[in-house]
């Protein structure tokens, strides 16, 4: 694609399939996922967005195998004007469903577990990311993996991202997550949020 470019900042790259009309700049995502715009004076802007993660929160691919699978995202998202960002972080970082959480379910004693535990949780974190996914969740207590939690729509956690702001379509089918997962060459999930 002649009109394609990327733009490189750490190591986050936005691939843009046109020149963008505007840019989208956050300060930080508040506990329930919603995030903060970098210019007050601006209007909140609501957006949808759609991310491919590793099934192993761990998992990073090599750069090539990265940019395999964000072609291939680009190819199936096929809209000219999306944003898609790929990710790699060097600490577990949260991919949240934003306002599209409904509910967090243990597994241990299949309760409830409060959100405002899950906003503090999200909070604490934001900024460096995660060094383990143990905690003891709130409602028995018990040790659990981050991971492991039932939510309702799903989150999850990684260190490799790519993220489609705005889609335009539904999540991904299956036969096209099993086409990621061998682009990326690990077996992938999606998190679809609103933010």
């Amino acid at each position: 694609m002649d009109s394609e470019f990327d733009v490189v900042v750490g190591t986050r790259r936005r691939i843009r399939r046109s020149a963008p009309s505007y840019t989208r700049r956050y300060d930080h995502v508040d506990p329930m996922g919603a995030w903060a715009l970098a210019d007050e004076s601006s209007e909140p802007v609501s957006d949808d967005v759609l991310s491919v993660i590793p099934t192993d929160p761990l998992w990073q691919p090599d750069r090539p195998a990265g940019d395999r699978t964000a072609a291939l995202v680009a190819d199936l998202i096929d809209d000219d004007e999306v944003d898609i960002d790929v990710s790699w972080h060097e600490a577990i970082t949260v991919v949240d469903c934003g306002e599209n959480l409904e509910r967090i379910g243990c597994p241990h004693c299949g309760g409830s577990i409060d959100t405002a535990w899950w906003g503090d949780l999200l909070e604490t974190h934001v900024a460096d990311g995660f060094t383990t996914l143990a905690a003891k969740v709130p409602c028995c207590g018990a040790d659990s993996s981050l991971d492991g939690l039932d939510f309702d729509w799903p989150c999850g956690f990684a260190r490799f991202e790519i993220a489609v702001w705005n889609p335009g379509r539904g999540s991904f089918t299956d036969e096209e997550l099993v086409r990621l997962a061998n682009a990326l060459g690990h077996p992938v999930r999606q998190v679809r949020a609103h933010i």
